[in-house]
């Protein structure tokens, strides 16, 4: 008797009912440019497929614990699967809930069209037009999607290699469009992928559906620092362009954040030069000052720059004389807590060392961001700073304030550098190929658990 999905027949012969053995994966079309959410364990990251050059040129998979980094893709998975007895982790799809006429503040206009998917065909056997229909399928009422029904002949006719591993896949891209209208996911949800032929049905794919209820909130300061005068005028920090897009559209989204300039200011240090801390500013390009571990009182002349000496000046700075107060001053003057729910991004004309940097006392990430004057017409700086004062570290971070570690530069994350520890460039830096950036899923999390949003 055969059961559910049946046995495949004996080589020569066919079946009326077998289903062939075959998985479903969702990715996100070429098109995608951070719009939305949407992370998937990448085959690199698990799998040795790729050259590491400061490992010896060894093939080795980018992420360095590889058993860690799986268990974070099983967590949070409605009705875990493993078709085939094949191993299988679920993408996953955040976007906003659009309710028409409603002006609720956790849904949004971003994704009211709804997100058009890729669909991917893992072969498990050979495949062929044989009459097999993969249906999609979702228990909550405010999740469309279209078509509820393909048949499997018509992805069979593409293939195409997997730019983030070495499998090939036959693939029908933005074959799947997903809706959220009406209401919110109050849970994670599932859209789940069967394969039928016949009277036969079998599960081989998901989708999961972040949560969408709760709309977190980040609202930014953007203070530009005057620190020199050109025929009498100020010079003002260039900045990105639509870095207010850049911002709210294409990167925080991803973790159903709203992250606006809420207002802008400027401050001005030619104004308070007998300040101590704006004389540290003033040593950036050159020697320092910092405090006495001795004696906390006293400030001590230091060779060479360091942006994290400069970054807490300017807190300082700002704490004192800064146009827009917040109460107990940002980082409450450098205690790590936060009950006002701002971020402030400073732009400056001065360089240090890095290219940006975040406040950071003990283990706690601070509440404002400094983008230095290399990284001004860098967009890629603006969510990667932000993103510290949001709780993330670097992707290539280890130790106890890393929950993942990859090498560097070998990933699309907004968390990683541009090149490797070699200054080898990071392909998805280069602009020829018009790249997104990413947060992952887990990343998400960690985001709409700070402390700065509201």
């Amino acid at each position: 008797k055969m059961g559910i999905g049946g046995p495949s027949p004996a080589s020569g012969s066919s079946c009326a009912t077998c289903l062939k053995k075959f998985l479903v994966h969702f990715r996100r079309p070429q098109s995608y440019s951070g719009n939305y959410g949407f992370d998937w364990l990448r085959d690199d990251y698990i799998n040795a497929n790729k050259r590491i050059v400061n490992e010896r040129n060894a093939k080795k998979a980018f992420c360095l614990d590889v058993a860690k980094l799986k268990n974070e893709y099983k967590l949070d998975i409605k009705n875990p699967i493993a078709p085939y007895g094949v191993e299988y982790f679920p993408a996953w799809l955040s976007i906003f809930s659009y309710i028409q006429g409603s002006n609720n503040p956790n849904i949004s206009t971003m994704t009211k069209d709804g997100v058009k998917l890729d669909l991917y065909i893992e072969a498990l056997e050979s495949l062929s037009s044989d009459g097999t229909e993969l249906i999609f399928s979702c228990s909550n009422k405010f999740i469309q999607i279209s078509p509820q029904n393909i048949p499997l002949t018509n992805i069979l006719k593409n293939k195409i290699l997997d730019t983030d591993g070495t499998k090939q896949y036959y693939h029908a891209a933005r074959s799947i469009l997903v809706k959220c209208h009406g209401g919110w996911l109050n849970h994670h949800e599932e859209v789940k992928v069967f394969a039928k032929k016949g009277k036969v049905q079998v599960e081989v794919g998901k989708l999961m559906l972040y949560r969408n209820d709760v709309v977190k909130h980040a609202d930014i300061i953007l203070i530009p620092v005057i620190t020199e005068y050109k025929n009498g005028h100020p010079v003002l920090p260039a900045r990105v362009d639509a870095y207010e897009h850049l911002i709210k559209r294409v990167s925080f989204n991803q973790a159903l954040i709203r992250a606006e300039i809420k207002r802008e200011a400027v401050i001005d240090l030619t104004k308070h030069m007998g300040d101590v801390d704006v004389r540290t500013i003033y040593a950036s390009n050159g020697a320092y000052y910092k405090v006495d571990p001795v004696n906390s009182k006293n400030k001590i002349l230091v060779q060479g720059s360091s942006s994290s000496d400069f970054a807490k000046a300017l807190r300082n700075i700002y704490n004192k004389f800064g146009p827009i107060q917040i109460h107990g001053g940002i980082d409450q003057n450098g205690k790590g807590l936060s009950s006002s729910n701002k971020t402030f991004i400073f732009l400056t004309t001065k360089q240090t060392a890095a290219g940006g940097v975040c406040t950071l006392d003990g283990h706690i990430w601070g509440d404002m961001v400094v983008v230095f004057n290399s990284n001004l017409h860098h967009a890629h700086s603006y969510p990667h700073e932000l993103g510290h004062s949001f709780s993330l570290p670097h992707t290539f971070q280890t130790g106890s304030m890393a929950k993942h570690s990859f090498y560097r530069g070998y990933t699309e994350n907004y968390m990683d550098y541009s090149s490797d520890e070699l200054g080898n460039p990071n392909v998805f830096h280069d602009k020829k190929l018009n790249k997104p950036f990413t947060f992952y899923k887990w990343q998400w999390d960690i985001m709409r658990n700070d402390k700065s949003m509201r």
